[in-house]
């Protein structure tokens, strides 16, 4: 099926229309962003502060392992919940009965619990060769069985946040998610700094407030919409029968992120995977930039798609990318100046994670954000199906060179793979999108992005030389320039200087 809808010629009634979906799509963004915006600036921060626990108080070797561990419990949780929350997340957004939401939300709730412990029991028999996989090494049991009871908890946790997102409660499904980073890191920072405990209290700790958020949404979730009268065990063929075709792609997407992980520990060591992990974090930070449009964006074009709106999701889809680029690309050119400073900053003076490592992990995460709504009409038209191939291809083109290039040529290799796999597979599924519905790229704004963020990079290299050299000085001195260049060129308009501004005041709000 194809449904071609220009987003610059139909008529936008639905935004005269009180009450209508897309007429609510600033309002929408307002909310959702500020939620999911700052949620994720907290996450990220998180990740930079624990850099700087772990990394300078510990060592470089235990960072490893913390990757390692992370990175791991990034393959098991979608795996272990069979991609059941993407499924909750296209289809509770059209559940309008009460009743039947509980019953289909417990039964996947009881589903997952129940393969989650299976795969609990069958790891803890050989916990020496679960260390192995894991760290590299047979000698960490004990953290070994930390890291399985952590992920059958955080599994959970997935499957019951992802009720929030949809029912398009984000602000909701971000405090809960903020609340779980802040007790974290509130708890690492004091076994490592407070008690210098060893690497397996840390993961006590975080496994210990996992369960008590767990519990703690189980039981708000019950008061929210009450027990289940029954297990609706008809429901879930339906569910998996969108779920598991995400599942493969969900193991390959994990593959093309961060396989590399376990290709450098085993040739390089945890030390090497430490300083990888460092300079995946800061490559990174181009994703806040999606994430906060991106949670926000899967219940509303979910949700008009059903309501037989295709032109409404290429409005949206437009404005979203839009203001991703207006983001990411001026962060990215940031990185790719600042990256080498921050590293040693956060990691310590051994670290190293030069502007071109950054560079090329920035492109290649930025690529696969774009992906996250380019690619989304096969998810809204049901062909998810047809991902798979791509996402096969992609995987055996990033494990093929990390395996070729890595013990070669270090870590820069697998940044560049990284890179090289995510444009690729892009590219592909936006080609495969458009089949399915027609949506444009605002080019005028993409030219002022472009041209303003030139004028950053110029200013942040050359100003500095004469002025403060100091990395926070820089990081405001391009903010600002960036931003005066935009106005200049009028990348941004109006409207956008009324969103920003309701979008401060609201954070403004909520923060008091």
């Amino acid at each position: 099926m194809s449904i071609h809808g220009d987003p610059e010629k139909e008529p936008d009634t639905a935004s005269r229309t009180p009450g209508g979906h897309l007429g609510s799509l600033r309002s929408h963004l307002i909310g959702s962003t500020a939620a999911r915006g700052g949620v994720q600036v907290l996450a990220r921060l998180r990740s930079l502060v624990l850099i700087v626990v772990i990394s300078q108080w510990m060592g470089a070797r235990e960072y490893g392992m913390w990757s390692q561990v992370i990175a791991t419990l990034g393959l098991l949780t979608p795996l272990l919940a069979l991609s059941l929350p993407s499924a909750m997340s296209r289809y509770f957004p059209a559940l309008a009965d009460r009743r039947r939401l509980r019953n289909e939300l417990f039964t996947l709730f009881a589903f997952v619990s129940a393969i989650s412990l299976c795969l609990l029991g069958l790891g803890a028999i050989s916990l020496s060769s679960v260390s192995s996989i894991v760290f590299g090494e047979s000698r960490y049991t004990a953290e070994a069985l930390l890291f399985l009871l952590l992920m059958v908890v955080r599994t959970l946790l997935f499957v019951l946040r992802h009720y929030y997102r949809g029912v398009n409660r984000i602000i909701a499904y971000s405090v809960l998610e903020g609340v779980q980073s802040v007790c974290e890191l509130a708890v690492i920072a004091i076994v490592v700094i407070g008690f210098s405990a060893p690497f397996a209290s840390l993961l006590w700790g975080i496994l210990l407030v996992d369960l008590a958020i767990l519990l703690t949404m189980l039981a708000a979730i019950v008061r929210d919409v009450g027990w289940p009268q029954r297990l609706s065990l008809t429901a879930v063929g339906r569910y998996l029968a969108f779920s598991l075709p995400l599942i493969p792609n969900a193991l390959l997407l994990w593959v093309i992120n961060l396989s590399d992980r376990y290709v450098i520990t085993h040739h390089l060591g945890l030390e090497m995977a430490g300083t990888y992990a460092i300079a995946y974090q800061l490559g990174g930070l181009v994703m806040l930039c999606m994430m906060p449009f991106s949670f926000g964006f899967v219940p509303l074009a979910s949700r008009l798609w059903s309501e037989g709106r295709p032109q409404a999701v290429s409005r949206y889809m437009r404005h979203v990318l839009r203001y991703f680029t207006m983001l990411a690309l001026p962060a990215t050119g940031g990185l790719w100046l600042l990256a080498a400073r921050a590293g040693r900053l956060l990691g310590g003076s051994e670290i190293d994670t030069p502007g071109y490592l950054v560079l090329l992990i920035a492109c290649g995460l930025g690529a696969h954000a774009i992906s996250m709504i380019t690619a989304f009409p096969l998810n809204l038209a049901e062909q998810t199906r047809k991902v798979l191939p791509v996402s096969v291809g992609a995987a055996v083109l990033n494990l093929g060179l990390n395996l070729w290039l890595v013990p070669r040529w270090g870590i820069p290799a697998a940044a560049a793979s990284t890179c090289l796999t995510y444009v690729a597979r892009t590219l592909v599924l936006y080609g495969m999108s458009r089949r399915i519905l027609t949506f444009s790229w605002d080019l005028k704004a993409l030219t002022a992005t472009l041209f303003s963020t030139g004028v950053m990079l110029a200013a942040v290299h050359w100003i500095p030389r004469w002025a403060v050299r100091h990395l926070a000085f820089e990081v405001v001195l391009g903010v600002v320039v960036y931003f005066a260049a935009m106005l200049a060129v009028g990348g941004v308009t109006r409207d956008d200087l009324g969103l920003i501004r309701s979008l401060v005041s609201k954070i403004v709000r909520r923060g008091t």
